[in-house]
């Protein structure tokens, strides 16, 4: 478990299994530090070069693993009205093959890399609320996309 320079970020290796037929690629478990409560499993897909950005959930943690493409998170903490933003970014991948877990109050967006749709899966502490969902323009924070 690796923690992030923003508070409460965590980049976290998962063991992929090699089985006869097909590997087991590992998730989450009850027992791990990141895990507080199950409140919803999701995929998302996100298309080569398309860009999801800004937003921070201000109750859900979530744990999001990608094992299928590649797909670029940045990370941000909020500095005021955005002045002096430091960005973190993440690479997850079958080959970076990490969980990446999001606390509350933390500010991301995703692209996708590669030629072919990327998917995530998402582990949150709890079902999906519109209401804890803060959004911002992608050009809000100034950040360069690939």
């Amino acid at each position: 478990m690796n923690s992030l320079y923003i508070d409460g970020v965590v980049l976290t290796p998962l063991r992929k299994i090699k089985v006869e037929g097909g590997d087991v690629l590992q998730g989450l478990k009850s027992s791990e530090d990141c895990f507080t409560k199950f409140g919803e499993a999701y995929f998302s897909s996100i298309d080569p070069g398309a860009i999801k950005a800004w937003k921070k959930h201000t109750i859900a943690t979530l744990n999001l693993i990608v094992p299928v493409g590649e797909v670029l998170f940045v990370l941000s903490e909020e500095n005021g009205k955005f002045a002096k933003v430091k960005f973190q970014e993440v690479f997850l991948s079958l080959e970076k093959y990490n969980r990446l877990t999001i606390p509350p109050n933390v500010w991301f967006g995703f692209q996708g890399l590669g030629t072919e749709s990327s998917l995530i899966l998402s582990l949150s502490n709890i079902e999906h609320c519109s209401n804890e969902i803060v959004r911002a323009d992608k050009n809000e924070f100034g950040y360069k996309w690939v």
